[in-house]
C-alpha cells in the first residue's frame, strides 16, 4: 500500500534528520 510506503519514508526522513541535527550540534 502506498499509505504504509509514505509512514516509513516519513519515518526514515524523521530518523535521518534527528541523526544530522545530532551529528552537526
Amino acid at each position: 500500500m502506498v499509505k504504509k510506503w509514505l509512514i516509513q519514508f516519513a519515518v526514515m526522513l524523521s530518523v535521518l534528520s534527528t541523526f544530522t541535527y545530532s551529528a552537526s550540534a
